[in-house]
């Protein structure tokens, strides 16, 4: 008798249809230097219309997906900003976020949504998070699954002045 076994998957590789969910975007070193001057100037460096205009650099979540709300963000320092899910986004579904920043330095970012505990207190529930340490202008990207209630808003931990924008986009 003899057996066979199936060939390994070839390992993904980035496609036009989107790259891997975590980690760093490929985006060309010009690009980047152009988010830093951005940012540095208080402008917005525009990573949401970057990623419509370059599909190769999208995360695969997003470029899979058949429903995505994309929102943008700009924030200097730590901050917590609401985000605006459709909803269909409610019942549940994928979050991604992609940030981009001005300086390596480590930043936190954490997704949440209020709960209700047993007894009947609300609480802020994390629903993912991630500890960066980024290079200047590379897009960072993250995606997290959510079951029920959608997330109410981003927090991004950094230092003082670091310069920062995020695009969030709920998926399916």
């Amino acid at each position: 008798m003899v057996q066979t076994r199936p060939a390994p998957a070839p390992a993904p590789s980035p496609t036009a249809a989107g790259t891997a969910d975590e980690g760093v975007l490929p985006v060309p070193a010009a690009d980047r230097a152009r988010f830093v001057q951005a940012l540095a100037g208080a402008q917005p460096p525009g990573v949401a219309q970057y990623l419509v205009l370059h599909p190769s650099a999208r995360p695969r979540a997003v470029a899979a997906a058949t429903r995505a709300v994309v929102d943008e963000h700009q924030g200097v320092g730590s901050l917590t900003v609401p985000l605006r899910p459709d909803f269909a986004a409610r019942s549940g579904g994928r979050i991604t976020v992609v940030l981009v920043a001005d300086r390596s330095l480590p930043l936190r970012w954490t997704i949440l949504r209020e709960a209700v505990r047993p007894d009947h207190r609300q609480y802020e529930q994390t629903v993912g998070q991630r500890l960066l340490r980024p290079e200047p202008g590379a897009l960072q990207s993250a995606t997290v699954r959510y079951v029920g209630a959608a997330p109410e808003s981003l927090r991004v931990e950094v230092r003082d002045g670091m310069r920062w924008d995020a695009v969030v986009a709920f998926t399916d």
